[in-house]
């Protein structure tokens, strides 16, 4: 049997196959933060395409913390009927799926002409945009904010919540040094660094339970003092497996240029070494473009495989392989990043609209 075909049984959650589709925001989503009827037909393709977990595009647990207008919201109980009929088309098919809340830190949009908050006056990766940094009241409200977007989730009929801590937004800002300059109880060392994420999962475990699955997702590297990250990446493990997570999802800051280089697998090595340091199932996104990709993950250690750009590509993919496909068309080109927009596509090999 094809080993990324195998199903899975973690602690609290089990899955058909070892296949996730990442998080992955689309620019389908209504103004208004409500789910339109163009991502119910994206999830009903997916959900029945032979993916064992989809993890659903990232949704903002407050409208400070938004990164665009197509983004979905979990900020208000009027958000959780049209969320309810997302988990049921995709439940109809037999797939799990997970909802990911998120803060996007410094990269939010700015409303009403303010800057977006960050842990410090540190603009986002390309932005030219000072955000301001926060106070101590205001990360109290926000790790609330995450803790009553995580009920909501439950309450809708979410399967699991999965805890954005990667790719440059709040969270992940607060456990980057490199944007992280704080001199208080949230910044200097790793254990003040993840101490938001760490209040925001603790909270979450008190109020839904500890059999209600929790995940995270944080990247693998930063922009400097790399190797020293790593220590910092199995600390968190080892806090994670603490309270209860169930497992963790790896990505990186630099996925974008690694994947237009054609590299493949390209964060597996760290992963597979963090796993094989801190007993917590892995998931590792990043390269991934064949069944023979996965093979190798899985071998290393890591327990299931995450892709997000291939799915844009072929949303089918899994079906596809399995019939003999030998990969994915998609080549990482990232130009999925601003194509809708420009020209009503999605992906530079489907069809014009």
């Amino acid at each position: 049997m094809i080993k990324a075909l195998e199903p899975i049984q973690f602690k609290n959650i089990g899955f058909k196959n070892r296949i996730v589709r990442s998080a992955t925001m689309d620019p389908l989503g209504n103004h208004d933060g409500t789910i339109s009827e163009a991502q119910y037909n994206l999830y009903e393709t997916l959900a029945n395409n032979n993916i064992g977990l989809i993890i659903g595009g990232q949704i903002f647990v407050t409208p400070v913390g938004r990164v665009g207008l197509a983004e979905n919201a979990m900020c208000d109980d009027r958000y959780i009927d049209c969320h309810k009929k997302m988990v049921d088309i995709v439940h109809k098919a037999g797939t799990k799926i997970v909802a990911q809340i998120s803060h996007c830190g410094a990269a939010s949009m700015s409303i009403n002409g303010n800057p977006p908050v960050a842990p410090s006056p540190i603009p986002y990766a390309g932005s030219s945009i000072v955000p301001r940094e926060l106070t101590i009241p205001q990360i109290d409200v926000i790790i609330q904010q995450f803790i009553d977007a995580a009920e909501r989730c439950k309450k809708i009929g979410y399967d699991g919540i999965q805890v954005h801590c990667a790719h440059q937004y709040l969270l992940s800002e607060f456990v980057n040094p490199v944007y992280n300059k704080r001199n208080d109880e949230y910044g200097g060392s790793i254990e003040n660094r993840f101490k938001i994420t760490e209040k925001i999962i603790i909270g979450i475990v008190k109020e839904l339970g500890d059999k209600y699955p929790v995940f995270l997702k944080i990247n693998s590297n930063i922009e400097e003092n790399d190797e020293d990250y790593y220590k910092d990446l199995v600390y968190v493990a080892q806090k994670c497996k603490e309270m209860g997570v169930e497992a963790i999802e790896y990505s990186g800051y630099n996925f974008t240029p690694l994947g237009r280089k054609g590299l493949h697998n390209y964060y597996m090595e760290r992963v597979s070494a963090v796993r094989k340091e801190v007993d917590i199932p892995a998931v590792l996104v990043g390269g991934i473009r064949n069944f023979k990709d996965i093979d190798e993950i899985i071998g290393s250690g890591i327990e299931m495989v995450s892709l997000s750009r291939p799915f844009i590509c072929e949303p089918d993919l899994v079906t596809r392989l399995i019939s003999g496909q030998e990969e994915t068309q998609c080549t990482s080109c990232s130009k999925c990043f601003y194509l809708y927009k420009k020209e009503g596509r999605r992906c530079i090999f489907h069809e014009k609209k």
